[in-house]
């Protein structure tokens, strides 16, 4: 399971302007991605780092804020600007990926501000851009907290969120998502095997 965030080239065509909800998903990959540049890409790292909030979305925002920190850090530049500049850059990128962002993954994509997000499939367990909970238009947002942040700053909740494209590669999509939780169900088997090993030669040498 993996995502890959792109800053899409700019183009005069309104059917792949990130500004136009009309993006063209009938193309090859090439065009899908408008020849635009990957800025960070992320896969499931939750088996392999015994983490539950590692999903792909959020390993990718974790590891470019880590690598332009890391640049601020070498050229003595970091500063408040500079960080809501990275963060700019996230808010005008594309973000494609696997399967529907889970609900917290959709609740940070909201807070970070992306305007498009393209997924194969639903997730119909865990999904937060529609199929379980509608985190992308901003329904987890308190009505109360709405109305005041509407009266103080005259923004309307339906400009808040992002747009959600789906069913793209919607089979392979599904493919890779049983394949990612039959090796998960693999590795889970090894560790009770080893689990009950280690308790045996602990009894054993008592």
């Amino acid at each position: 399971m993996g995502c890959i965030f792109v800053v899409p080239k700019p183009s005069t065509s309104t059917s792949t302007s990130t500004t136009n909800t009309n993006i063209d998903t009938n193309d090859n990959n090439n065009s899908i991605l408008n020849k635009g540049t990957i800025i960070t890409r992320g896969r499931n790292r939750t088996n392999q780092d015994y983490n539950a909030t590692r999903h792909a979305e959020l390993v990718a925002i974790d590891d470019y804020i880590t690598i332009i920190q890391q640049q601020q850090t070498q050229s003595n530049t970091a500063s408040v600007s500079s960080s809501n500049d990275y963060l700019s850059i996230l808010q005008n990128t594309i973000l494609y990926v696997t399967i529907e962002p889970c609900i917290m993954c959709a609740a940070a994509l909201y807070d970070i501000g992306i305007k498009y997000v393209i997924y194969g499939a639903d997730n119909t367990k865990f999904g937060g851009c529609g199929s379980v909970l509608s985190i992308h238009n901003g329904s987890h947002i308190n009505n109360k907290e709405s109305s005041n942040n509407n009266n103080n700053n005259n923004t309307s909740l339906s400009s808040l969120g992002f747009t959600c494209i789906t069913g793209i590669c919607s089979n392979e999509a599904i493919d890779l998502l049983k394949q990612f939780y039959s090796r998960a169900n693999t590795r889970g088997t090894y560790f009770i095997l080893l689990l009950i090993i280690l308790i045996i030669i602990y009894v054993l040498v008592r």
